[in-house]
């Protein structure tokens, strides 16, 4: 299935699950900026699946995401420390 990654589209990378914005596209590469705007990085169309609105819904659209207990897990034990907490 071939993706219509465009500048300005929202997308999520099938790895971490992190949601980005298509800044720029080239070949089979496309240049993402994380949701703060602070991170831009090259990385292969290949990791990516694309958020799309239809129906006054968000869908995902790309290959299925297969996520494993223990990578769920890895995920969802990152340190979530308010940012305010980390500075006093």
């Amino acid at each position: 299935m071939e993706l219509n990654f465009k500048p300005g589209k929202f997308a999520l990378n099938r790895d971490t699950l992190e949601t980005v914005i298509v800044k720029e596209v080239k070949d089979d590469d496309i240049l993402v900026v994380d949701m703060l705007g602070s991170l831009e990085k090259w990385d292969s169309k290949k990791n990516y699946n694309l958020f799309k609105r239809k129906n006054n819904k968000w869908i995902v659209e790309g290959p299925p995401i297969i996520v494993t207990d223990k990578e769920v897990d890895r995920l969802s034990n990152t340190n979530r420390t308010n940012i305010s907490e980390r500075f006093k």
